[in-house]
């Protein structure tokens, strides 16, 4: 059964896999045959895939199930260099497991307000002075210790939490702001990051017009 669920995204289910093996040589197969190209109009077109394949195990009892496993394998897939298949296996299932437990900390640690936010001054190099600065986000795990960003952003883009993450950058800043026009410096500009979950969320907007 071949589905497709929306956009350049396509599922497939295959009965009858005798095991993890027999799943990697479809997917190698299915990997293969996509990305030899087509003809068009007398023109070749070069195509490619990225797959991510996960097996329907004993003691599931829903479906979705095994699509979180498989999107979490195409997700890995696309994350190491796309055009390749990955499989779900047991060293995926640990990265898995480790990703969740992680996202589920993240989640706390934002709604709880418990992250860090260091603010990088920019520096007029003609006047040499600070004319503004940019929110970096820091997290301190408890088991993990120090996470700099490229170690936990793909955690908030795998949990939905993206968007949030952003947002308590967003506040952290304009309380600094706040800060240094009181003190004096109403002048300095603020920055942040904006990534594409935060840009694509309808409240973004009115919410930065209320601060």
């Amino acid at each position: 059964v071949v589905a497709r669920p929306g956009g350049d995204e396509f599922i497939l289910v295959v009965d009858g896999l005798a095991g993890m093996p027999a799943l990697a040589e479809l997917a190698d197969q299915l990997y293969r045959n996509i990305s030899t190209g087509i003809y068009w109009q007398g023109r070749f077109i070069p195509t490619s895939v990225s797959i991510g394949g996960a097996l329907f195990e004993a003691g599931d009892t829903e479906p979705d199930t095994v699509l979180i496993r498989s999107d979490y394998a195409l997700y890995q897939a696309k994350r190491t260099g796309r055009g390749r298949a990955v499989i779900y296996d047991e060293a995926v299932r640990g990265r898995h497991d480790r990703a969740n437990r992680l996202g589920r900390h993240l989640r706390n640690e934002i709604e709880e307000g418990d992250l860090e936010f260091e603010f990088q001054p920019k520096l007029d190099v003609s006047t040499g002075e600070i004319s503004g600065v940019e929110t970096l986000v820091r997290w301190h795990h408890p088991t993990e210790g120090r996470l700099t960003p490229d170690r936990f952003l793909d955690l908030a883009v795998e949990n939905g939490l993206m968007a949030e993450l952003d947002y308590a950058g967003i506040d952290a800043l304009f309380r600094l702001g706040r800060d240094l026009a009181a003190d004096g410096r109403p002048d300095i500009q603020l920055a942040f990051n904006a990534s594409p979950q935060l840009l694509a969320d309808p409240d973004f907007q009115p919410r930065l017009s209320r601060k």
